[in-house]
């Protein structure tokens, strides 16, 4: 009884960022209303910090809200980390979030910083009383 979205939000710079993820958001919140009975999982590279005042993820934020959506690096702290790490450029920031309507079928969240991990995202791992999720970019 599991909706499961995966998402990619475009990149600050691109053309027509915030009409692209208001769009999103509007498809995302048109397929919910179809299958509103369900509890949802959202998981992917939101390509923003959730926690900063950036217009696209206030918009983010608010649809979070408006849904009742639980962030999963909120509910377990220890997993407070940056998902996103550049070495070369000396930068880091969380992009990649998993959230939810059904927070307290989440048994784990856990940013994964392997070694032979070739990307410059960490992949996001959580855990549920229904499913086992783990998101892996992978860079050739």
């Amino acid at each position: 009884n599991y909706i499961i979205i995966n998402v990619y939000f475009p990149c600050a710079g691109t053309a027509d960022r915030q009409l692209i993820c208001d769009d999103l958001l509007a498809e995302i919140d048109s397929l919910w209303q179809q299958f509103e009975m369900y509890e949802t999982i959202i998981a992917g590279d939101f390509n923003t910090s959730l926690d900063s005042s950036d217009v696209v993820a206030q918009a983010i934020n608010n649809f979070l809200t408006k849904r009742k959506l639980v962030r999963a690096d909120g509910l377990f702290l220890t997993a407070k980390a940056p998902t996103y790490v550049n070495e070369a450029l000396k930068r880091s920031s969380t992009t990649d979030y998993v959230v939810t309507t059904a927070p307290d079928s989440l048994l784990d969240f856990t940013i994964v910083d392997d070694i032979i991990n070739f990307s410059d995202h960490r992949p996001i791992m959580a855990s549920s009383t229904v499913v086992n999720l783990m998101a892996i970019r992978l860079k050739i």
